[in-house]
This record gives C-alpha cells, structure tokens and sequence, in this order.
C-alpha cells in the first residue's frame, strides 16, 4: 500500500512539474511580437498552436491572414485559424469564416462560412454578426430567414458597428411586417452571447 501512495505521489509531482515547466507560448509571442520581432513571435506562436493553444492558432493564423508583419499566406492562415476555430474561437471562427467566403486558402464555401460566422456571431463578434444577418437576409449560403436577420443586424448595430449596419438595417425594417419586427426585437433582446473559448 506504501509503495502505491508513493507511486502515486510521484506521478502527481511528475506531472505538476511538467505543466509548471510548460512555457506559455502566447505570452512569449505577445512579447516578442510587441518588440518588432515578428518572425520569431510566430515561432511561438506555432509551438503554442501546436501543443493546443486556440488563442495562439488564432494569433498565428491572424498574422498570416493580415500579412503586415511576415507576409500575407492564406494557406497557412487558414491552417493555424481551423483548429481554433473548431475548438470554439469565437475570433478564429469569424477569421475562418471570412477566409471560406472569400476562398482564400481554402475552397469558397459559402454554407460552411455561415456555419462559422453564426458560431463567431453566438459568441458575440460583433462583425459576424453583420455578416451572418447579410447572408441571413439575402439566402446565401443558409436558408433566408429575415426575421433572423434583423435580429443579428440590431445586435451589431448595439454593439458598436452602427455605421456599417444603419443601411441595411434601415432597408429590412421597411420590407418586415410588424410581426416580424415583434419577434426580432424579442429574439435581439433575449439574447445571450456563448463563452468563447481560450
């Protein structure tokens, strides 16, 4: 009995020093990305991607997709944002999103852009919002619903893109009946942003 509580005292130690030893690739990058060093944040950033750190897939993924810092590659953007994507991102799902509208660096999929526009926007992104009540409204790559639509358009509007979603908001509110609008209002109210994950 001894000898197993000793086991598994050092097991319990063992993997309490592994995880203690474990640097944090995120902060590393941040770090370095903040002192111009660019090619070796996303050095860390994909040894941080790679050991399963969404934030750092995001970052990674992010960086690629800009390409101010180390050069525009969708490829390798779209590889680094996928897995944070899938992994409940809610950045990284309206970065992957907008990569599959476009078809950069991977095949244009307009359903599969919805898919991750409206899990970005069901955590509270803001520009997927927009998006998703666009694709909403016009049908495009997801069963029109316009009801729907305005919901996520007033949602965005509240959260700060105004300018961006005045028009189209505008637009669709002459075309609902007031039922419609009843119920999208409620839904807009009700809402309740899903956590994203880190």
């Amino acid at each position: 009995m001894k000898r197993w509580s000793n086991c598994m005292l050092f097991l319990v130690l063992t993997v309490s020093l592994i995880g203690a030893a474990m640097p944090d690739f995120g902060e590393i990058a941040q770090e370095l990305f903040r002192k111009g060093r660019y090619q070796e944040a996303a050095d860390a950033w994909a040894k941080g991607a790679k050991a399963g750190d969404l934030e750092s897939g995001y970052r990674l993924g992010r960086l690629y997709s800009d390409g101010t810092a180390i050069g525009r590659n969708f490829d390798k953007a779209a590889h680094y944002l996928k897995p944070a994507a899938i992994g409940g991102h809610a950045q990284a799902q309206f970065e992957y999103a907008t990569l599959l509208d476009n078809g950069w660096g991977v095949p244009k999929s307009r359903p599969q852009a919805a898919k991750y526009y409206l899990q970005a926007a069901e955590r509270g992104v803001p520009a997927a919002m927009f998006n998703i009540g666009a694709m909403l409204e016009n049908g495009e790559g997801i069963k029109a619903d316009v009801v729907q639509a305005f919901k996520w358009y007033t949602l965005a509007f509240d959260r700060g893109l105004d300018p961006i979603v005045q028009g189209p908001l505008s637009e669709l509110a002459e075309r609902l009946k007031p039922d419609e609008m009843h119920r999208a209002l409620d839904l807009a109210r009700d809402f309740k942003s899903v956590e994203s994950a880190r």
